[in-house]
């Protein structure tokens, strides 16, 4: 593996895009740049302090405030224009998912994920097969390269798999696990949705696309 894919890989090393719980948001507050909003904390959050991160609904987020019974999070302009949180997700009452930051000593189950949120899709379809559903997704012309069949993807805090992948549409298999753990049973057609694509992908394509002609990219024992 070249030095420069090695380097992306490791500080991908945040979250594992599986969702450990889910929490309401409870009181939001606007400013003329910023945007700050409380959940109710997790039972299992015990060990969180001010200045941790956390995955919230996809997003990386670092904790302002934290009580027994609240966290606090700020959006910057930033954050508000590239996610679907300046996209009315912002919504008292509303779940979203959440995930501390790995341990180093930890397995992890999904795939790397850093909360740096590439984009916003929205469902175009949603089909019912028994206890599990298929999403159909539009995708920003620009990620495409990013993302193929079989591979892995973030979306909305949770790592799945590319079931296939038709121009601008990409789909995915929401199993009941999924949906009883996620937020997600309470999707519809046009939600919206925080995507990160793969960071392997990303430095992978990346490296492709700049390193000099002649370069060898092969592995490098």
């Amino acid at each position: 593996m070249t030095s420069t894919l090695a380097e992306a890989y490791k500080l991908s090393h945040m979250f594992s895009g599986i969702v450990e719980a889910q929490a309401p948001i409870l009181n939001i507050t606007q400013s003329e740049f910023t945007t700050r909003f409380s959940i109710s904390r997790p039972f299992i959050f015990d060990d969180i302090s001010v200045g941790d991160s956390v995955c919230v609904d996809g997003t990386c987020l670092t904790v302002e405030e934290v009580s027994d019974a609240e966290i606090c999070f700020c959006l910057g302009p930033e954050t508000l224009r590239l996610t679907a949180w300046g996209h009315s997700s912002l919504q008292a009452g509303k779940l979203v998912n959440l995930e501390r930051s790995l341990k180093l000593n930890s397995r992890v189950h999904g795939h790397f994920v850093t909360g740096h949120v590439d984009g916003v899709v929205e469902i175009v379809d949603i089909e019912r097969a028994g206890d599990a559903r298929w999403l159909s997704l539009r995708i920003p012309s620009h990620l495409k390269t990013y993302l193929w069949t079989k591979g892995s993807l973030c979306l909305g805090g949770v790592s799945l798999t590319i079931n296939d992948v038709d121009k601008n549409i990409i789909s995915v298999c929401l199993i009941p696990e999924t949906l009883r753990k996620t937020n997600f049973a309470s999707l519809q057609v046009g939600s919206k949705l925080n995507i990160e694509v793969d960071s392997m992908a990303r430095a992978w394509v990346h490296l492709q696309k700049h390193s000099p002609k002649g370069v060898d990219l092969a592995y490098d024992s």
